[in-house]
């Protein structure tokens, strides 16, 4: 069963001045109960896409399609689009008392809403923390909340810029599932685009990725796709010595190149010097590993 599109991105750039930065032209779709994550360095244009994306900029050319009100007005669409910026903003009363209130002014009501808002807290984990006060959560559960806030609009595109940025290791995860867990749930079309740094945790529960890079996209698909694109295998490891021994065992056949910043390496290697067989390379020639991954279907490459 084909899913529905909810949104089009045709040819949307933005050119800011006489700054020099431009987002080049981009083209996309986003789809029901999809997650698309949106990477690159800071300052290549994530947060100009996303806010062209929530109605927040105007594009300097191309155009978006809300496919799932394709003629509703600015002030309609908003209020079909949930953004959550990289800078929270404080609120008053309850977590309790503002969910209600949010699910009621759109359109919400009477024992529906409480069945909703009871449900929406219990699946982000804020059920012990729903009679709070705003200064009264950590850091972690403020990002929740406002998760939750937006969520209970009922939104089709939820758009989430640095979500994970000040949540520790543990928090970044149970966001991100929790997160996934929800859309799957959702008894509505509900489409996600979340830019984050954390790389390898976004690839773990997108569907879809964009990597953008000078204000250019570099990649735009699904993440299985994404070792097709390069035709190679390539690994990430990290040695806090013997760098000498290490330089000197990857000139063999099938090794292809490599790259070092610091500690960590970039192996690239064809088809046929799989996982196995390079681990057991490495290690026949008793080169410490301190950290190993594969990271042929991840965009980590492009940042070389």
């Amino acid at each position: 069963m084909s899913q529905q599109k909810l949104l089009n991105a045709i040819d949307l750039q933005k050119q800011y001045g006489n700054s020099g930065f431009q987002l080049l032209p981009l083209s996309f779709s986003l789809y029901e109960n999809e997650i698309t994550g949106l990477v690159g360095e800071n300052g290549n244009g994530k947060t100009t896409l996303l806010s062209m994306l929530a109605l927040d900029l105007a594009p300097s050319g191309g155009q978006v399609e809300y496919l799932f009100n394709p003629r509703g007005k600015v002030d309609e669409l908003k209020m079909q689009v949930g953004y959550i910026s990289q800078s929270l903003k404080t609120w008053t009363g309850t977590v309790y008392e503002n969910l209600h209130f949010n699910a009621a002014i759109n359109g919400i009501f009477g024992e529906e809403n409480e069945q909703f808002v009871d449900q929406l807290i219990k699946d982000l984990g804020l059920w012990k923390y729903r009679l709070l006060q705003w200064s009264e959560l950590s850091g972690g559960y403020k990002m929740r909340f406002e998760l939750a806030k937006v969520l209970a609009g009922k939104p089709r595109l939820l758009i989430l810029d640095e979500p994970l940025a000040n949540l520790d290791i543990k928090a970044q995860s149970s966001f991100l599932s929790d997160l996934k867990v929800f859309q799957q749930k959702a008894d509505y079309p509900l489409s996600i685009i979340v830019s984050s740094q954390h790389l390898y945790k976004i690839e773990e529960v997108s569907d879809q990725l964009i990597f953008l890079q000078k204000g250019k996209c570099v990649y735009q698909g699904s993440i299985a796709d994404m070792n097709q694109e390069h035709g190679q295998l390539i690994y990430e490891i990290v040695v806090t010595h013997s760098h000498d021994a290490l330089e000197g065992i990857l000139g063999v056949d099938g090794i292809l190149k490599h790259s070092k910043s610091g500690n960590t390496y970039i192996i690239y290697c064809d088809q046929d010097f799989g996982p196995e067989k390079f681990l057991l390379h490495i290690l026949h020639h008793n080169i410490p590993l301190h950290a190993y991954r594969n990271i042929s279907n991840s965009s980590r490459h492009f940042f070389e």
